[in-house]
């Protein structure tokens, strides 16, 4: 459990700020009344946390590429959060909704991709220069 906090606190953070920015926008931009705020950050919390796990347990198979790793692991997400999200009744499930929140969920899951790729890059490039010394 501490590898998978460590490895992935930072995409997890990412991920409940983006929402939480995006949700205020949206509420603000159409005048959306908010409700339970608290219940709400604490759902979203728990989603992100439990679909975090859910890909880590996805990143133990073996893939054929890295394309059918992430059109898996994307896909299972989405339809893992569709399926909590209706179980507890947090979001209706219609065509509007289906929509706007898998656009927004694909967005953010291939921004904490190239965030992830920034950071190995980044500590790649920290080694070489380690090395090169």
């Amino acid at each position: 459990m501490k590898n998978f906090i460590s490895e992935n606190l930072n995409s997890m953070t990412l991920t409940f700020t983006l929402i939480v920015i995006l949700n205020t926008i949206i509420r603000v931009l159409f005048n959306i009344q908010w409700g339970n705020v608290n219940i709400f950050v604490i759902v979203l919390a728990s989603f992100v946390f439990l679909l975090s796990l859910w890909s880590h347990f996805i990143s133990f198979f073996n893939f054929q590429s890295e394309k059918a790793y992430h059109l898996i692991n994307v896909s299972s997400q989405l339809v893992l959060f569709f399926i909590l999200s209706s179980a507890i009744n947090f979001m209706p499930l219609t065509f509007e909704n289906i929509l706007i929140n898998g656009v927004i969920y694909i967005f953010l899951y291939f921004v904490n991709v190239k965030y992830r790729h920034a950071q190995f890059k980044q500590l790649t490039n920290e080694i070489n220069k380690r090395l090169s010394h």
